[in-house]
């Protein structure tokens, strides 16, 4: 039926419905628990519990890399100057609401102050861009069937 947010929540696994599809996925996928932010070498693969393995390629000169998850007000800088909000990448990029806490971000804490550079699988910051660094993901498989609508 029509409407968001129906769930089945057994204990070994989920079952959800987001934009006319519904998804199968684990039920550690929406621990939101703050993980420490990991640090990164370019070009080694990293396993992150839960969310896959991650690795970072490009040009990291002088930068200290870390991966994260999420936080409340987090930004892109993208080519353009603007920042945007993870908020409004992951609803352009239709990630579902359990995903959006497990997602690595790579982030540069080298200035002192925190910068997002790429956020897995979706985007990347200018400065990113201009180093021509990447976050590649392997996200452990989630399953994913299309919903039947009323003229199925």
């Amino acid at each position: 039926r029509g409407g968001g947010g129906a769930s089945l929540h057994p204990r070994a696994w989920r079952l959800a419905r987001y934009r006319h599809a519904v998804y199968v996925y684990a039920p550690m996928l929406e621990n939101r628990e703050p993980a420490p932010a990991l640090p990164v070498v370019v070009g080694l693969p990293l396993t992150l519990p839960g969310a896959g393995e991650v690795l970072v390629q490009g040009v990291a000169a002088g930068l200290e890399l870390r991966l994260r998850r999420r936080r409340p007000g987090d930004a892109l800088r993208g080519a353009d100057g603007r920042r945007q909000t993870l908020k409004k990448l992951f609803q352009q990029h239709a990630v579902p609401p359990w995903w959006r806490a497990r997602l690595p971000l790579l982030v540069d804490v080298s200035a002192g102050a925190e910068e997002l550079l790429c956020v897995a699988g979706i985007a990347r910051s200018a400065s990113a861009r201009a180093r021509g660094l990447s976050l590649r993901w392997s996200p452990p498989s989630v399953g994913r069937v299309r919903a039947a609508g009323p003229d199925s």
